[in-house]
Order: structure tokens, then sequence, then C-alpha cells
């Protein structure tokens, strides 16, 4: 199946909870593709997070800077939570330990001025020890990437070519009225799951339908992904098609129909509505994977001293992940 737009996915929605497009009644485009963002990021993507599969995973590089041990956890951190913290010295990998704040006196500082673990501060990474005048060294954080709000096509842009060179992307139509310098920008690929390869990024110049970036689009930063013919640009925050799988997308129609039902009081509706995505659900698991992405061989996770693989048929006990 293809990816649905904002368009297609609130035509379903309304073909299948008959409801007309009326303002008078809250079913405007708009009021439904509130309900559509409402659900997949209050439904949906913890949902799929849950299988704790990777999913929404992004990694970005901080440079360790002298002096400074706190860190801000990057914006788009869906619910400010990161999936772990390297530290790399000259292409040396050292995960850090997640500590409590109350640890922190246990790791004396080493020396050499760098971390050797971290915890947790409101939206912060804090460096245990603190760091000293080294400057050696970049933090590899990855976190789950949250998902930009779903609007309309008109809103969007798609790639029509890619200069890497000269940072500049020409487009298949004249780029919105609204769209200038001043604006931040997310592009998007057009596959499932619609990831994002570039974010917040700033442009030099904004004319007609060409974007002229001011950093590198290749995929030469660290996180990021080359731009390419097809995917989509848009405003900061802001995606053209559902930031989740494609098989996740009738789940999140299903979760708004629902939604719409419950709030007309539509009660034996809602009851089907409810029952069909119980089992929308429960399907979902088994296509993304309910006990892992990958069939063939069991997941191995290494203890200090010997592996364990990750399977409910291997150990009785649930393996909890990060």
């Amino acid at each position: 199946m293809n990816s649905y737009t904002a368009e297609t996915l609130i035509d379903y929605i309304r073909d299948q909870a008959a409801i007309p497009d009326t303002g008078a009644l809250g079913f405007t485009d708009a009021d439904i593709l509130e309900k559509i963002n409402s659900e997949m990021m209050g439904e949906v993507v913890p949902q799929i997070m849950a299988k704790r599969e990777e999913f929404f995973v992004v990694t970005e590089e901080m440079t360790i800077t002298s002096n400074q041990t706190r860190y801000r956890i990057p914006e788009r951190a869906s619910g400010g939570r990161l999936r772990d913290l390297e530290l790399v010295v000259d292409s040396v990998r050292t995960q850090l330990d997640h500590i409590g704040r109350t640890e922190r006196r246990r790791y004396p500082a080493l020396g050499n001025g760098l971390p050797s673990a971290f915890f947790i501060e409101g939206q912060y990474i804090v460096l245990v020890p603190d760091v000293g005048s080294s400057t050696d060294g970049t933090l590899e954080v990855s976190y789950f990437f949250r998902p930009g709000d779903l609007v309309l096509s008109t809103e969007t842009r798609i790639v029509s070519t890619v200069d890497t060179a000269t940072k500049t992307v020409t487009l298949t139509a004249n780029i919105p009225s609204g769209w200038t310098t001043a604006n931040t920008f997310d592009v998007h690929s057009a596959w499932s799951g619609s990831e994002v390869k570039e974010w917040k990024l700033t442009a030099s110049s904004v004319a007609t339908n060409i974007l002229t970036f001011t950093t590198e689009i290749d995929g030469s930063v660290a996180g990021r992904h080359p731009i390419e013919a097809g995917d989509y640009v848009c405003l900061n925050d802001e995606a053209a098609l559902p930031g989740i799988p494609v098989e996740a997308q009738p789940l999140l129609a299903q979760a708004v129909i629902a939604k719409i039902l419950e709030g007309q009081g539509d009660t034996e509706g809602l009851q089907l509505a409810a029952a069909k995505l119980q089992r929308q659900s429960k399907n979902l698991t088994t296509i993304i994977g309910g006990d892992g992405r990958v069939e063939g061989r069991p997941k191995i996770i290494r203890t200090h001293n010997s592996p364990i693989m990750r399977r409910k048929h291997y150990f009785p006990f649930r393996y909890r992940g990060y």
C-alpha cells in the first residue's frame, strides 16, 4: 500500500465515520487533521516505540567543549528520551554509564578531562566527572526522533533535483507563498516511515522553486541522510506523509474514527470501531515485530561476561531493553 497523504487520510476517515465537511460540527479538514496528529503522537507512536525495535532512532554528534559539562538533549527527542550515549575519541567508542544523580560521587576525576558516565537533569545531559579543559572527543547521542505534524500537501513540496555542491534543491512546483529565509525546513523520505533525512535546515535563498541551504545536504553531517529526488520539503516540525510505517497508518485512521464516534456519543458505532482498532493493533504487532524485526536469529544481548539471547522462548522473563 502507498502512504497516506493528509488529504487521502482525511477522505478515508470522513467516509468510514460518515461525517460531513462542516465547521459547525467541528469536522473541517483542519479539525480532522488536528485529531490525526493528536492520535499519532498520543496513541500510535508510543505503541510502535513499545516494540523496542529501533523505530524512530536517529544519532547525532556533539563536540565536547572545554569546561562544559551540560549538553541540551536534542529538541526533537520524543519525550526528551535518549536511546544511548557514547563517547568517541580517536575512533574508539565507549558507552557511557547512565547513573543516578546521587551516584556521581563514585566517579572521581579521571585526569584526562573526559567523562565516563552521565545522568539526566531536566532536558540536559550532565557528564560525570566534570569535563575539564580537554576538548578531545565527541558525544554520539542516539534518541527517538519525534515525527513532524502532518499537513496538507499544498503546504509541502517534492524535490525534483539536488545539487549537493551548491547545496541547492529544485522543487517540482513553486514554493508556498509563506516560505522565506526566516523559516527552517525538514526534508523527509517518501518511503514507508517517511524518515526525516534533514531537519531544521536554514536557507540562504528561497526563490521561485529553488531552495539553497546553508549546511551540507549530502548526508555528510552525522545522523543526516542525503536529500534525493522524490523527497518532501516541509517547514520545520511538519510532514507531508505520516512519520510512521505504512502498515501502521490504517491503525492511525481507525484511532481517529473511534475518537470522532466517541465525541458524537455514537455508542454502537464506537463499540464496532473499538473492536476493529483492537484487531488492527494486534495485527500491527505481528507485522512490525512483536518478537523482533529479524526473524532468522534471536537478538544477542551481551552482558559483561557472556552473551544472552533475547527471545521469550529462551528465558521465562521479559528482557526490558535499554
